[in-house]
């Protein structure tokens, strides 16, 4: 559980105290020496939080989806208790701020694609796999911010954080479902709406929604994976056109820019038998 990897209590008899050594190798792997750097009322709070329950869930879910993550969110979680204990900021506001995890994740994923853009041009591609974990832990931190203030259920960012380790082809133990496209320069005056109306043609549409954060980008998903080859054929063709603009099309795992920094990558390992 979160409780006994995070501060080594099983069942209120065993502590990081008692010099648990596996307990105490995780604590340091994720940052943290149980003795010093963590104060007594805040391993209290984390031991009682009514929120343990769904960081545990969290954790949980997501190490299994993508077990690379399994050391970012332990350290990820203890961040985000001990920067709630440092700040002057109440519970009571911080657990009053629920967001729509839809419009989360559309702005989420209008960064990480201006994010590919820019990796894609100037991040060298010996570095790339490293700036990728970075990039991946800054989101980490982000969803279990979210969920340890109830703005986020764990089951939405445990699915949103599987989604990113997909587009930023990180080791995953299955693909998630393909069931969701992203646009790029969309008309600036394009509304959820009006995504909605365009996507409609081509099946039963969940969500549409248009970032608030990255003019242009916009997200839908689907209720399954059908519409998917005809999206595909239609933005081939150039027929998708919302608002007087064709915009970019494509499905979230197929991101044009997350392939050509894999090419990238494998270009420099064709080049270099020691990369």
């Amino acid at each position: 559980s979160l409780q006994s990897l995070e501060y080594g209590v099983s069942g209120g008899e065993k502590s990081c105290e008692e010099d648990d050594p596996q307990q105490l190798s995780r604590l340091a792997a994720a940052g943290f020496t149980y003795q010093f750097d963590m104060e007594d009322d805040l391993v209290s709070e984390m031991y009682t939080s009514t929120l343990t329950s769904a960081l545990d869930t969290l954790r949980d879910e997501v190490s299994g989806l993508v077990p690379e993550t399994e050391e970012m969110i332990s350290k990820a979680i203890i961040n985000a208790f001990s920067e709630d204990h440092d700040s002057d900021t109440s519970n009571e506001s911080l657990l009053s701020s629920w967001e729509d995890p839809t419009q989360i994740e559309a702005d989420l994923f209008a960064e990480i694609i201006e994010w590919l853009k820019w990796a894609r041009d100037f991040i060298s591609p010996y570095d790339m796999q490293d700036r990728k974990r970075e990039f991946m832990e800054k989101h980490v931190e982000k969803m279990v911010s979210h969920v340890r203030h109830d703005r986020m259920s764990s089951v939405d960012a445990s699915q949103i954080l599987h989604r990113i380790a997909a587009v930023l082809k990180m080791e995953t133990t299955r693909e998630p479902e393909t069931d969701t496209v992203l646009f790029t320069n969309l008309n600036s005056l394009t509304t959820s709406e009006d995504l909605r109306k365009e996507m409609e043609g081509y099946g039963d549409v969940t969500f549409t929604v248009v970032s608030r954060i990255h003019e242009g980008y916009g997200m839908c998903r689907f209720s399954s994976t059908s519409p998917l080859p005809k999206i595909k054929e239609a933005t081939a063709k150039e027929a998708v056109e919302i608002n007087g603009r064709k915009p970019e099309v494509f499905c979230i795992l197929e991101s044009p820019y997350s392939k050509a920094i894999e090419e990238k990558i494998e270009g420099a390992k064709e080049k270099d038998y020691d990369f």
